[in-house]
């Protein structure tokens, strides 16, 4: 399956600064991280594949994301979890890479001004 362009996992009309709409944009984070991973060397083609189909926002339970991340003070660490999980039923290989060289706070620093710069505002 080829990588998914930076906006796939966000529906047109979905409010760019909901939950569901961050959780997308770290779907999509974790997605374009997998590709810089294989830009740079680290992982093949098809692990970025794997990980890229695991980052499908299709059947990801935002409630569950929100209710575990407040347990564990991020949402970015169940949703690696899952990911993980995801990639793993894929490829054993591809999942050890998931999430690989960066931190949750990366993860957020980047999906959060991605949700901002779909916003449109109006000066009045």
């Amino acid at each position: 399956m080829p990588s998914r362009p930076l906006s796939e996992n966000s529906a047109p009309n979905e409010d760019p600064l909901s939950y569901e709409s961050r959780i997308n944009a770290m779907l999509t984070v974790e997605a374009a991280l997998a590709q810089a991973l294989e830009k740079a060397g680290i992982i093949p083609q098809v692990y970025v594949d794997a990980m890229a189909a695991a980052c499908s926002s299709d059947a990801f339970d935002a409630e569950a994301l929100r209710k575990a991340g407040q347990q564990s003070g991020t949402e970015v660490v169940p949703l690696v979890k899952e990911i993980v999980a995801r990639t793993k039923s894929i490829s054993e290989e591809a999942s050890r890479f998931v999430h690989y060289g960066s931190t949750s706070q990366d993860i957020l620093d980047t999906a959060i001004p991605y949700c901002s710069s779909r916003t449109r505002f109006r000066a009045y």
